[in-house]
């Protein structure tokens, strides 16, 4: 996937704020999430003081509203601004980044792919 220019590699200092990573044993289904890289938009307009603050209130209302509805299975964030990635359980879960406010406002942009990975790396149920 790396090769044929469908995921990139990024190194990062990484933090997660809801779920997280665990190791799955030798007995394992796969299984199909929806992955979300999200970082700040590089506009000139978006480098004034306030606006980083607004970037990420309106990201984190993002997140709890996706964890409320149960879309979000894990979610976190790269040091020095960014940005970060969610797991979402399914599709729904981008259709409504995709319709979102700060998804419209162009502040945050999003990179959508499908991961296909041993259920319970997130540590979901």
């Amino acid at each position: 996937a790396i090769k044929a220019n469908r995921w990139k590699i990024e190194i990062y200092p990484f933090a997660t704020t809801v779920g997280g990573s665990c190791v799955v044993g030798a007995d394992y289904e796969m299984a199909m999430y929806s992955f979300v890289r999200y970082s700040p938009s590089n506009e000139i307009a978006n480098y004034k003081s306030n606006a980083n603050e607004a970037k990420e209130v309106s990201t984190n209302a993002l997140i709890k509203s996706l964890k409320e509805s149960g879309d979000l299975i894990m979610a976190g964030y790269f040091a020095s601004n960014e940005g970060g990635v969610l797991v979402l359980k399914d599709a729904s879960g981008m259709d409504k980044i995709k319709s979102s406010e700060v998804a419209n406002s162009g502040a945050i942009t999003f990179e959508f792919k499908e991961l296909w990975i041993a259920k319970g790396s997130f540590c979901e149920k």
